[in-house]
């Protein structure tokens, strides 16, 4: 089957040690490659985008971060610090 598999372009991709070392153990606790395993992770980020309509009010985890950095930082001010 392999040989019949059109050759998709290459794609070098630079990844912190630390992010590589964590997808390497969870591929290899699914029983895939790498490449799968990125491949499989942005296919499924990307049906999930477009699952969402772009006006939703869902809030991304950098949007409560930031939210939250605002609140702590408007008390901050009221308690004059």
């Amino acid at each position: 089957m392999k040989s019949e598999q059109r050759q998709l372009p290459s794609y070098p991709l630079r990844l912190e040690p630390k992010t590589r070392a964590k997808l390497e153990a969870i591929a290899k606790a699914n029983g895939r490659s790498l490449h799968a395993e990125i491949s499989m992770r942005l296919d499924a980020s990307l049906q999930e985008e477009e699952a969402t309509p772009a006006d939703s009010q869902s809030l991304t985890v950098e949007d409560v971060r930031r939210l939250a950095l605002e609140v702590v930082r408007a008390e901050l001010t009221k308690a004059g610090k």
